[in-house]
């Protein structure tokens, strides 16, 4: 390919996933920036010199060909593990997902049960991630690849009924009640902000949320934690009946657990996101209060030298815990939201 067009096709491409991925895959990681261009100029080398030149004279043929190119590099850091990469071709691919379940899927199809769509979906794409390694481009399109694993997927799980439809039509109670994702599918990886509940258990867990779930700028450790047992699939009366009197650090440990035993990112870096919420809960309430939030300073001032890992749950509780709960999640995931920047409805 003529080095003039090569360098302006490079160029281009990179530019486009910049703008429209930028903030996800790289922001300020200069190494990060170094393998996309890499990985732009292994893509653009199946590109025909006439061709190229062809589309770049064109503004929709140019554009088609950016995001064609980018949509190659973002299957490269995939297969590389790059979660950020990976949760963008995820959601790329979302939709056609959903379409394959309708489409094979008798159970669904005949029951419109979205819960159990989502359900098959998310399992759809952890086999993904963990069968990257097995996707060869030379061999085919990766749509054709991950078509094959998800039809797969479901004629060996058709007739296994789901055991936590009626927990999580139970839990759904907060001002996100009543997405109709028939009309909605392409939305569907952005669940997880839409029900605080199912922010773990049914979307792939990408460092950058990870680390916002356990962030004290989110919310107080008691609110983060409560957060993240609705993500257990437990409803705020179940949490007051199992949680209510244990202290902190143990409700800490049995939320640890439970993502050590179903994520997908290593170990290291789901101790490392909780660094954060355990250097809080080692404080004493009067150091991680501040003096603005007179309100919540009133409500603990029995206990505010206490150490707040070993206080039990239930002090934080106002005279409706089951709303103290709802509204606490509410609180957690608006903050999340505005701290990656999230735009979802």
């Amino acid at each position: 390919m003529n080095q003039t067009v090569r360098d302006t096709l490079e160029r281009v491409v990179f530019a486009y996933i910049r703008v429209k991925y930028g903030n996800i895959l790289f922001q300020r990681d200069v190494q990060a920036r170094r393998e996309v261009k890499e990985l732009i100029r292994q893509a653009i080398q199946s590109v025909p010199e006439a061709e190229a030149a062809q589309k770049l004279s064109s503004i929709e043929e140019k554009l088609e060909l950016e995001d064609q190119l980018a949509l190659q590099v973002l299957i490269a850091l995939s297969r590389q593990k790059n979660i950020k990469a990976f949760e963008i071709v995820k959601e790329r691919f979302m939709g056609a997902t959903v379409k394959l379940i309708k489409e094979y899927d008798y159970h669904v199809d005949k029951n419109k049960n979205y819960t159990e769509i989502e359900e098959t979906a998310q399992k759809a794409w952890i086999k993904i991630w963990k069968g990257l390694d097995k996707y060869d481009p030379q061999k085919g399109e990766f749509y054709t690849w991950i078509r094959t694993i998800i039809i797969r997927l479901i004629k060996t799980s058709e007739n296994q009924a789901l055991q936590h439809t009626d927990q999580i039509a139970e839990v759904l109670d907060s001002d996100e009640n009543g997405a109709d994702l028939d009309t909605e599918v392409h939305s569907m990886s952005h669940e997880a902000f839409r029900s605080p509940e199912i922010i773990f258990r049914d979307e792939l867990r990408g460092e950058w949320i990870l680390q916002e779930v356990f962030n004290p700028r989110n919310g107080y450790p008691w609110q983060l934690l409560v957060f993240n047992l609705r993500s257990m699939e437990k409803a705020p009366r179940q949490i007051v009946c199992d949680h209510a009197y244990d202290p902190l650090e143990e409700i800490a440990i049995t939320v640890k657990d439970d993502l050590l035993s179903d994520s997908i990112l290593e170990t290291e870096k789901i101790e490392h996101a909780f660094v954060p919420l355990q250097k809080a809960m080692d404080s004493r309430l009067t150091e991680l209060i501040p003096d603005n939030d007179t309100k919540t300073k009133d409500s603990l001032r029995d206990f505010m030298e206490e150490i707040t890992h070993a206080i039990d749950l239930h002090r934080f509780f106002g005279n409706n815990p089951n709303k103290n709960i709802s509204d606490w999640c509410a609180r957690v995931r608006k903050r999340i939201r505005k701290n990656l920047n999230v735009n979802w409805r």
